[in-house]
């Protein structure tokens, strides 16, 4: 090439829908003197002004939106290690609590998830999405309203640890607090039931208040949002149904109304019964099984056998036929 001559630049084109294109704004902080206004229904006013110094205002309109579907919190406990068969019943429980439920969906911890596809031959075709906490369709997804599930079961308290917090503490300007170690312990507050009447709830917590507040503000926003995808505010919402001792401002059911679990012992006479209902006895139409042959085949004694089934018709899973006839299950 000639020294005096100048290489000629390509030609640039405009980008395509097929290109794919990346931006980076590297600071983009509003004036100091401007009002931000900020839409977000998990945010915690007094961890917002303690990190950023400012004065914040909670313009959050008083009351709250009527529900087109309904979100009842169950104050129950489950954790990240909690044994697999007391899962397993209680979501059994909910299931059979809720019999017109034939498309559930569950959010849990994701060391639960398993076993909660693993419910039964009763209760697993009832069960048609499980995702866990942080998986991201547990804060994002719109699928389980729209097409996949009629009820949302949100099984778990997805705490955090002490380092977390400890780092939440420091962003928020509270290294004071950091290292009083919090107090983890028993903490009770105060909800309100369908009913109206007031219930007293037994959960776990910090004792120091700022850590409280801001491991309360992590734990309260993952549920929030994991409830928040049945859409409930929607006609096209589902039900939606918590298991948690977390405070995060859903209606509480009424006392003594919690869900009662379905024991293993209890799924195997029930689905015992199932099984042997067709080929046995005939009676005005309704077929049924003696508690002697439901014993033998589960290989357990008349007597528990029977307390069993007592239990289960309580509930209305099975009924009774006769005193000393038999029994049938409840068909769905």
């Amino acid at each position: 090439m000639n020294p005096t001559e100048t290489a000629k630049k390509p030609a640039t084109t405009a980008p395509t829908l097929n290109d794919k294109v990346l931006c980076v704004t590297r600071r983009n902080l509003p004036r100091q003197d401007s009002t931000v206004w900020l839409s977000d229904a998990t945010a915690d006013r007094d961890l917002l002004k303690r990190a950023t110094g400012l004065e914040i205002v909670d313009a959050t309109p008083a009351g709250r939106p009527k529900l087109s579907k309904q979100v009842l919190q169950y104050p129950i406990d489950i954790t990240r290690g909690t044994a697999l068969p007391r899962l397993k019943g209680l979501l059994r429980g909910v299931l059979a609590s809720r019999p017109d439920c034939h498309r559930a969906g569950i959010i849990t911890h994701s060391t639960l998830r398993s076993a909660s596809k693993q419910l039964g031959t009763l209760f697993d075709d009832r069960v048609t999405m499980v995702e866990y906490f942080g998986s991201g369709e547990d804060r994002a997804s719109n699928r389980w309203h729209r097409s996949e599930c009629d009820l949302l079961i949100v099984a778990g308290t997805p705490r955090v640890g002490d380092m977390d917090i400890r780092k939440q503490l420091l962003r928020v300007g509270q290294a004071d607090a950091i290292n009083s170690g919090g107090g983890w312990g028993e903490l009770c507050w105060q909800g309100f039931t369908v009913s109206g009447m007031e219930r007293i709830v037994h959960g776990r917590g910090y004792q120091d208040a700022v850590w409280q507040q801001a491991h309360r503000s992590r734990v309260r926003a993952a549920i929030i949002q994991a409830a928040g995808r049945a859409r409930a505010l929607l006609d096209s919402g589902c039900d939606a149904v918590i298991l948690s001792t977390e405070e995060c401002g859903f209606t509480l059911a009424d006392t003594g109304q919690d869900p009662e679990p379905v024991t293993d012992s209890e799924f195997t006479i029930l689905e015992t019964l199932t099984a042997v209902v067709p080929l046995i006895h005939v009676r005005d139409n309704r077929r049924y099984a003696t508690t002697n042959e439901v014993a033998e085949r589960c290989g357990r004694s008349p007597r528990q056998t029977r307390d069993i089934l007592n239990r289960l018709a309580n509930r209305g899973l099975v009924e009774r036929i006769g005193e000393r006839t038999g029994w049938e299950p409840i068909a769905d």
